[in-house]
């Protein structure tokens, strides 16, 4: 039989004594109450661990552990790892004694049980909150604005626009980076004054034209969305965005300020000189554009060595502008200052290794929005 004196430090250091010494692993026991419970000891090859020991309401005993004996002196904030003193160990016992009296904790081990089940069902349902947010913010990223406008970039490169490149710049800095919030958001939800916001934000920074722009993208982006389940040609996970509605239709396009003044003859002398002293890869393609009669830069840009035909003195140009599925073939006569320069050109890059006639690397066509230094 277990003693049922009170337990003492030194009682309890003298047993683990014995035990560590293989004499004896007999328990010992301190009743807390007649009914209540009472607080064990027991012994293992020179280790004390604390139980509270009670009768279950079905009768039958029960051991409920507290923790291993501390065998070193410990104060009262040293508990936290499961290390007790005798008087640490009381004190909880008598902590259950006090639950013994309450009928819904009477049963320690079914009420702990319960506790336990219950802190592991909320980490449960909290588990499965997180996931089903992971999960919704993962399909509203899918869906969101900035996937939107990616696919519309992706869309335009696919088809060989030139202008793709230009236009997921613009998108990526006037939406991604200066408006992660509205990037974020999922595109079937993004309303016309959220888009407003954009475009005035960027007119009363001065940029007019860049507003322009932007607008023209949104609408595209979105009216390609609009149509795509019925388009064979766009992306088919735009279908999936279930967009309806384009909340760039009703704002106002941003009307383009032409410039009416011209050059004067002297004006447009001194303008040729600068060019004719000038190298660039830039400085080239303008002055090409002007001898070619006045073509767009954005055209000339692409103009490669096999577009020029040295016999009859003709420029071959393709223009991909606007929705058309094959860029529209030009050919272009050049009078002989035209073709003077363009032959000057090829040669320049057939001893650079490379078929593009403007070009800063060789790779591929020198960007239009360079030339900003020279209008």
């Amino acid at each position: 039989m277990a003693r049922t004196m009170a337990i003492t430090a030194e009682a309890a250091l003298a047993a683990v004594k014995k035990s560590n010494a293989g004499e004896s692993d007999k328990p010992l026991s301190e009743s807390l109450g007649h009914g209540v419970g009472s607080l064990v000891l027991k012994l293992n090859k020179g280790r004390g661990h604390w139980y509270f020991t009670y009768a279950r309401p079905s009768g039958s005993r029960d051991a409920w552990p507290l923790g291993q004996f501390a065998t070193a002196v410990r104060r009262a904030s040293n508990a936290t790892d499961g290390m007790l003193s005798v008087a640490q160990a009381r004190a909880k016992a008598h902590q259950l004694c006090a639950m013994r009296l309450n009928p819904e904790t009477a049963d320690i081990r079914a009420h702990f049980e319960r506790l336990e089940a219950r802190r592991v069902s909320d980490e449960r349902a909290v588990s499965a909150a997180r996931d089903e947010a992971d999960r919704t913010a993962a399909a509203l990223a899918l869906h969101s604005l900035a996937a939107l406008l990616d696919h519309y970039c992706d869309y335009l490169d696919k088809r060989g626009k030139l202008s793709a490149k230009t236009v997921r710049a613009a998108l990526t800095l006037h939406i991604k980076v200066s408006r992660p919030d509205l990037a974020a958001k999922p595109a079937a939800q993004v309303t016309r004054g959220e888009v407003a916001a954009v475009i005035r934000e960027l007119r009363e920074e001065g940029k007019e034209r860049m507003a322009g722009l932007i607008r023209a993208y949104l609408r595209a982006a979105f009216a390609l969305a609009i149509g795509a389940e019925g388009d064979s040609s766009a992306p088919a996970a735009l279908i999936a965005f279930k967009i309806e509605n384009n909340p760039v239709i009703g704002i106002k396009a941003v009307p383009v300020k032409a410039l009416n003044r011209a050059l004067t003859a002297s004006e447009f002398g001194a303008f040729l000189r600068r060019l004719n002293q000038d190298h660039s890869a830039e400085a080239a393609l303008i002055r090409a554009s002007i001898l070619a009669g006045g073509q767009r830069p954005q055209q000339m840009a692409r103009v490669q060595a096999n577009d020029y035909d040295r016999d009859a003195g003709s420029l071959r140009l393709w223009d991909p502008k606007g929705r058309r599925e094959h860029a529209r073939l030009h050919l272009l006569p050049l009078a002989a200052n035209g073709r003077a320069e363009i032959e000057r050109l090829i040669d320049h890059a057939n001893a650079r290794g490379t078929q593009w006639l403007f070009s800063l690397t060789g790779k591929n066509a020198v960007r239009v929005d360079s030339l900003s230094c020279w209008l």
